[in-house]
């Protein structure tokens, strides 16, 4: 899934949002995203919106107008996951941090 495709999908959480990342977190994206529009619509809230997603210091960032406890887990949850996931490719195999980015060894090789 690419970046554009999750604005799609998702156009009342990220129809504001300003998406600085690269490919490989779009499947972490989409199941925040997802559990974050569930836990709105299942709860009855009123619509919150993604302010912007972005890489810093290696791991996700994902910043909300406005966040409910709940939804605040789900984003450190996923803002925790982003280190064990390459940012270029989405691997999870034999990923590293180095001190810009999380990059699995081949992604590294190429970068």
């Amino acid at each position: 899934m690419r970046i554009h495709n999750l604005i799609k999908k998702y156009p009342d959480l990220l129809r504001k949002a300003s998406l600085e990342i690269n490919d490989g977190w779009c499947d972490l994206i989409d199941d925040l995203c997802y559990n974050i529009q569930k836990y709105i619509d299942d709860n009855h809230l009123n619509q919150i919106y993604t302010i912007q997603v972005k890489e810093k210091f290696g791991g996700l960032r994902f910043y909300m107008d406005y966040e409910y406890d709940y939804v605040s887990a789900l984003i450190d949850e996923a803002e925790g996951k982003s280190y064990r996931i390459c940012i270029r490719c989405g691997s999870t195999n034999d990923v590293k941090r180095n001190k810009i980015y999380t990059l699995c060894k081949n992604c590294n090789k190429k970068f």
